[in-house]
Protein backbone atom coordinates (compact mmCIF):
# COMPACT_ATOMS: atom_id res chain seq x y z
CA UNK A 1 0.00 0.00 0.00
CA UNK A 2 1.07 3.29 -0.95
CA UNK A 3 1.96 5.94 1.45
CA UNK A 4 -0.61 8.72 2.15
CA UNK A 5 -3.15 6.13 1.87
CA UNK A 6 -6.57 6.32 3.89
CA UNK A 7 -6.88 2.58 5.04
CA UNK A 8 -8.77 0.98 7.83
CA UNK A 9 -8.86 -2.51 9.50
CA UNK A 10 -12.02 -4.72 9.81
CA UNK A 11 -12.37 -7.60 11.66
CA UNK A 12 -14.82 -10.12 13.22
CA UNK A 13 -13.21 -11.61 16.03
CA UNK A 14 -11.04 -9.88 18.12
CA UNK A 15 -7.27 -10.02 16.44
CA UNK A 16 -3.61 -8.83 17.02
CA UNK A 17 -2.01 -7.41 13.72
CA UNK A 18 1.84 -7.55 13.07
CA UNK A 19 3.31 -5.52 10.12
CA UNK A 20 5.70 -2.79 9.15
CA UNK A 21 6.68 -0.01 6.72
CA UNK A 22 9.42 1.26 5.02
CA UNK A 23 10.43 4.10 2.64
CA UNK A 24 11.07 4.06 -1.11
CA UNK A 25 12.23 6.39 -3.21
CA UNK A 26 9.16 5.94 -6.13
CA UNK A 27 6.88 7.36 -3.35
CA UNK A 28 8.47 9.88 -1.30
CA UNK A 29 6.48 12.42 -2.11
CA UNK A 30 3.43 10.64 -0.94
CA UNK A 31 5.83 10.00 2.19
CA UNK A 32 5.75 13.97 2.16
CA UNK A 33 1.94 14.30 2.33
CA UNK A 34 1.64 12.06 4.72
CA UNK A 35 4.12 13.37 6.92
CA UNK A 36 2.20 16.58 7.10
CA UNK A 37 -1.27 16.13 7.30
CA UNK A 38 -0.38 13.09 10.23
CA UNK A 39 1.71 16.69 11.71
CA UNK A 40 -1.48 19.23 11.10
CA UNK A 41 -4.49 17.14 11.83
CA UNK A 42 -2.67 14.00 13.98
CA UNK A 43 -5.70 13.02 16.53
CA UNK A 44 -8.17 13.07 13.55
CA UNK A 45 -6.53 10.85 11.07
CA UNK A 46 -4.35 8.56 12.74
CA UNK A 47 -3.70 6.60 15.92
CA UNK A 48 -0.21 6.77 16.01
CA UNK A 49 2.68 8.59 14.97
CA UNK A 50 6.26 7.23 14.13
CA UNK A 51 8.74 9.74 15.32
CA UNK A 52 11.75 7.20 14.97
CA UNK A 53 11.09 6.73 11.38
CA UNK A 54 12.50 9.95 11.20
CA UNK A 55 15.81 8.48 11.15
CA UNK A 56 15.18 6.39 8.42
CA UNK A 57 14.50 9.41 6.54
CA UNK A 58 17.57 11.42 7.66
CA UNK A 59 19.29 7.64 6.54
CA UNK A 60 18.24 8.04 2.86
CA UNK A 61 19.05 11.57 2.62
CA UNK A 62 22.75 11.03 4.22
CA UNK A 63 22.89 7.84 1.09
CA UNK A 64 21.79 9.70 -1.49
CA UNK A 65 24.63 12.59 -0.69
CA UNK A 66 27.26 9.94 -0.78
CA UNK A 67 26.26 8.54 -3.93
CA UNK A 68 25.77 11.54 -5.77
CA UNK A 69 27.83 14.54 -4.12
CA UNK A 70 31.08 12.09 -2.95
CA UNK A 71 30.31 9.82 -5.50
CA UNK A 72 31.04 6.69 -3.31
CA UNK A 73 28.56 4.29 -4.83
CA UNK A 74 29.48 3.05 -8.27
CA UNK A 75 26.81 2.97 -10.77
CA UNK A 76 26.79 -0.86 -11.37
CA UNK A 77 26.45 -1.72 -7.89
CA UNK A 78 23.08 -2.70 -6.63
CA UNK A 79 22.72 0.39 -3.82
CA UNK A 80 22.36 2.82 -7.05
CA UNK A 81 19.25 1.37 -8.04
CA UNK A 82 17.98 3.08 -5.35
CA UNK A 83 19.59 6.57 -6.38
CA UNK A 84 17.01 9.22 -8.38
CA UNK A 85 17.33 9.33 -11.96
CA UNK A 86 18.22 13.00 -12.29
CA UNK A 87 17.80 12.90 -16.32
CA UNK A 88 14.26 12.12 -15.81
CA UNK A 89 11.62 14.81 -13.75
CA UNK A 90 10.48 12.19 -11.67
CA UNK A 91 13.94 11.68 -10.39
CA UNK A 92 14.78 15.20 -9.96
CA UNK A 93 11.09 15.59 -7.85
CA UNK A 94 12.21 12.58 -5.69
CA UNK A 95 15.58 14.51 -4.69
CA UNK A 96 13.87 17.53 -4.16
CA UNK A 97 11.28 15.95 -1.87
CA UNK A 98 14.22 14.09 0.72
CA UNK A 99 15.97 17.28 0.25
CA UNK A 100 13.25 19.61 1.40
CA UNK A 101 11.82 17.21 4.02
CA UNK A 102 15.63 17.39 5.37
CA UNK A 103 15.77 20.87 5.36
CA UNK A 104 12.17 20.67 7.17
CA UNK A 105 12.76 17.75 9.88
CA UNK A 106 12.78 19.86 12.90
CA UNK A 107 10.12 21.89 11.66
CA UNK A 108 8.13 19.12 11.23
CA UNK A 109 8.93 17.50 14.35
CA UNK A 110 6.67 16.80 16.99
CA UNK A 111 8.86 17.19 19.77
CA UNK A 112 10.43 20.92 18.95
CA UNK A 113 6.82 22.47 19.49
CA UNK A 114 6.39 20.75 23.71
CA UNK A 115 8.83 22.34 26.83
CA UNK A 116 10.39 19.34 28.46
CA UNK A 117 8.00 17.55 30.25
CA UNK A 118 5.06 19.57 28.98
CA UNK A 119 2.20 17.67 28.50
CA UNK A 120 -0.24 18.49 25.61
CA UNK A 121 -2.57 21.45 26.36
CA UNK A 122 -0.83 22.86 29.40
CA UNK A 123 -0.18 25.46 30.33
CA UNK A 124 3.93 27.31 30.40
CA UNK A 125 5.00 29.58 33.43
CA UNK A 126 6.17 32.80 32.47
CA UNK A 127 9.84 31.92 32.63
CA UNK A 128 9.75 28.60 30.94
CA UNK A 129 7.82 30.60 27.59
CA UNK A 130 10.01 33.01 27.38
CA UNK A 131 12.70 30.04 27.23
CA UNK A 132 10.73 27.99 24.85
CA UNK A 133 9.80 31.27 22.35
CA UNK A 134 13.49 33.18 22.70
CA UNK A 135 15.96 30.58 22.50
CA UNK A 136 13.55 27.62 21.34
CA UNK A 137 14.60 25.17 24.58
CA UNK A 138 12.24 22.54 23.41
CA UNK A 139 11.46 18.95 23.99
CA UNK A 140 13.93 17.63 21.24
CA UNK A 141 17.25 15.86 22.74
CA UNK A 142 20.27 17.31 22.10
CA UNK A 143 21.26 14.29 19.24
CA UNK A 144 18.38 14.61 17.74
CA UNK A 145 18.50 18.37 16.90
CA UNK A 146 22.15 17.84 15.85
CA UNK A 147 20.78 15.11 13.46
CA UNK A 148 18.42 17.56 12.30
CA UNK A 149 20.37 20.06 11.74
CA UNK A 150 23.07 17.62 9.66
CA UNK A 151 20.33 16.39 7.65
CA UNK A 152 19.50 20.13 6.59
CA UNK A 153 23.04 20.61 6.03
CA UNK A 154 23.45 17.88 3.68
CA UNK A 155 20.26 18.86 2.28
CA UNK A 156 21.38 22.19 1.00
CA UNK A 157 24.71 20.39 -0.03
CA UNK A 158 22.42 18.13 -2.62
CA UNK A 159 20.86 21.00 -4.07
CA UNK A 160 24.46 23.27 -4.66
CA UNK A 161 25.56 19.81 -6.07
CA UNK A 162 22.46 19.69 -8.37
CA UNK A 163 22.72 23.47 -9.87
CA UNK A 164 26.12 22.57 -10.57
CA UNK A 165 25.97 19.71 -12.59
CA UNK A 166 22.13 19.74 -14.23
CA UNK A 167 20.33 22.14 -16.43
CA UNK A 168 16.70 21.92 -16.10
CA UNK A 169 15.30 22.74 -19.82
CA UNK A 170 11.43 24.15 -19.87
CA UNK A 171 11.12 23.00 -23.91
CA UNK A 172 8.21 25.10 -25.68
CA UNK A 173 7.05 23.70 -28.77
CA UNK A 174 8.49 25.84 -32.16
CA UNK A 175 10.92 27.65 -29.85
CA UNK A 176 14.13 27.16 -27.80
CA UNK A 177 14.49 25.36 -24.99
CA UNK A 178 14.66 27.67 -22.03
CA UNK A 179 17.01 27.07 -19.17
CA UNK A 180 15.48 27.66 -15.62
CA UNK A 181 17.15 29.02 -12.73
CA UNK A 182 17.53 26.51 -10.50
CA UNK A 183 17.82 29.07 -7.49
CA UNK A 184 14.37 30.19 -8.67
CA UNK A 185 12.58 26.61 -9.20
CA UNK A 186 13.85 25.43 -5.68
CA UNK A 187 13.27 28.62 -3.96
CA UNK A 188 9.61 28.51 -5.66
CA UNK A 189 8.99 24.76 -4.32
CA UNK A 190 10.14 25.47 -0.80
CA UNK A 191 7.85 28.74 -0.52
CA UNK A 192 4.74 26.85 -2.14
CA UNK A 193 5.59 24.06 0.91
CA UNK A 194 5.69 26.37 3.49
CA UNK A 195 3.29 28.30 2.43
CA UNK A 196 0.44 25.00 2.12
CA UNK A 197 1.73 23.91 5.62
CA UNK A 198 1.15 27.43 7.21
CA UNK A 199 -2.49 27.65 5.49
CA UNK A 200 -3.35 24.02 6.33
CA UNK A 201 -2.69 24.63 9.91
CA UNK A 202 -4.64 28.02 9.93
CA UNK A 203 -7.58 25.33 8.70
CA UNK A 204 -7.18 22.79 11.08
CA UNK A 205 -6.81 25.45 13.80
CA UNK A 206 -10.21 26.96 12.82
CA UNK A 207 -12.08 23.60 12.91
CA UNK A 208 -9.93 22.46 16.37
CA UNK A 209 -8.29 19.24 14.52
CA UNK A 210 -5.54 18.88 17.15
CA UNK A 211 -1.69 17.42 15.34
CA UNK A 212 1.85 18.00 17.05
CA UNK A 213 0.91 18.84 20.73
CA UNK A 214 1.35 22.21 21.56
CA UNK A 215 2.35 23.24 17.81
CA UNK A 216 0.32 26.21 16.73
CA UNK A 217 0.37 28.47 13.88
CA UNK A 218 2.96 31.40 15.00
CA UNK A 219 5.41 28.62 16.17
CA UNK A 220 5.56 27.07 12.90
CA UNK A 221 6.13 30.82 11.49
CA UNK A 222 8.65 31.39 14.20
CA UNK A 223 10.18 27.91 13.05
CA UNK A 224 10.11 28.40 9.50
CA UNK A 225 11.60 31.81 9.81
CA UNK A 226 14.93 30.14 11.52
CA UNK A 227 16.16 27.67 9.29
CA UNK A 228 18.05 29.68 7.06
CA UNK A 229 20.34 32.60 7.71
CA UNK A 230 18.92 36.01 6.20
CA UNK A 231 21.00 36.16 3.34
CA UNK A 232 20.30 32.85 2.14
CA UNK A 233 18.12 32.63 -1.33
CA UNK A 234 15.55 29.78 0.30
CA UNK A 235 14.85 32.31 3.10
Amino acid sequence: MRPNTPHAVFTLEHSVFEGGHFYATSTIRDTLYGLIHCFVAERYISNTSHGASRFLLRQMLAFYHTALVKGEVERDERAWAHVPNLETMDGFKELLTICYLGVLMNVLDFETYSYPGQEPGAALTPKQEQRHMLHDYNAMSLLNRLACTHARGLALDLLEWVECNYELRETIPGESAVIKDMHSVFALAMNRLCLSLMLYKQLAQQQSIEGAPNCTLEAIRMQLGDIFPAEHYLQ
